[in-house]
């Protein structure tokens, strides 16, 4: 999703070999694999597990804050924090689990691993007991292309997002209940007084050849009006932690499955059999994680 970021594998045969300076792998990393954890690459269409290598250090998230530090590689690929063990980070707070990983991910970084090119264009960091592997995030899109039998269904739109450089974004959510039905070839909007389009659904996750069936319109603003501009622009689809994202340039949509959405907002019954708490409010939209610190200050 950043800007400024290789796609291209570094040259052939260089898998194995070590890394010997932050600007030999410059720009953004999708976190692939961190220990035995496979984070999914979205969360509310929002780069969620990535590691940013700029010229004098990283910045980094995994879950719920975004941290950073100074650093260089010396020539034989060992990765050292400058100023000390000194982080800048955000101080969200998270559920036991994810703050335990997300302290693991940070102090590993000031634990001087290894970093060394892997097949594809991929690259490993080691300290001898933990491996952190990185994508770049073309590639990592496309380990979570949408198959057309998943990609079939009722969803409700969530949030309507604009992308900044940086990972920092701005959006709202949709807070009128409104359904999104897809089927092989097309996508109808239960919003704007009814939208309907047709589509080709790509090997590479794109609705394309996109028509609209007439002409819905909504207020510009609106996340609606984001959600139509987003699908006549020939979206890409992939997945998100909560069920799909469409893509479109700086624009995205998450959509979550409507049986899902339903079941969240169900009332609870307690086993005492007493009164039923009360419900969220139906079809409610999620919550996006923060931005990181620099796209704070654009919102």
């Amino acid at each position: 999703m950043a800007t400024g970021c290789s796609s291209e594998p570094p040259p052939p045969g260089r898998a194995g070999k070590p890394v010997t300076s932050l600007d030999e792998i410059a720009g953004s990393w999708d976190i692939a694999r961190f220990e035995r954890y496979t984070p999914t690459r979205l969360h509310g269409g929002i780069r969620r597990a990535f590691v940013e290598v700029g010229q004098k250090g990283l910045s980094y998230n995994i879950e719920c804050n975004y941290s950073g530090n100074p650093a260089h590689i010396d020539s034989s690929g060992t990765l050292h924090d400058d100023d000390g063990e000194l982080r800048t980070s955000t101080a969200m707070l998270c559920e036991p689990l994810k703050d335990r990983r997300e302290g693991a991910l940070f102090g590993f970084f000031g634990s001087k691993p290894t970093v060394r090119w892997m097949e594809n264009g991929r690259l490993q960091m080691s300290n001898g007991r933990t491996q952190l592997i990185l994508e770049r995030p073309v590639q990592r899109r496309l380990a979570n292309l949408v198959p057309p039998r998943e990609l079939a269904g009722r969803w409700v739109p969530q949030m309507a997002t604009q992308l900044h450089e940086g990972n920092g974004y701005s959006g709202s959510g949709f807070h009128q209940p409104a359904l999104v039905v897809i089927t092989p070839h097309s996508l109808g909007y239960s919003g704007c007084g009814g939208a309907r389009f047709t589509f080709r659904y790509t090997q590479d996750g794109r609705m394309a050849d996109v028509v609209e069936q007439g002409r819905a319109e909504c207020g510009s603003d609106s996340p609606s009006a984001t959600l139509l501009k987003i699908v006549r622009d020939n979206p890409l689809v992939e997945r998100d932690a909560s069920g799909l994202a469409l893509t479109a340039g700086d624009l995205v949509v998450n959509l979550e499955s409507e049986a899902e959405v339903r079941r969240r907002s169900a009332p609870v019954t307690p086993p005492s059999g007493g009164p039923q708490a009360e419900a969220a409010p139906p079809l409610s939209p999620t919550t996006p994680p923060p931005p990181p610190p620099a796209a704070r200050q654009d919102r």
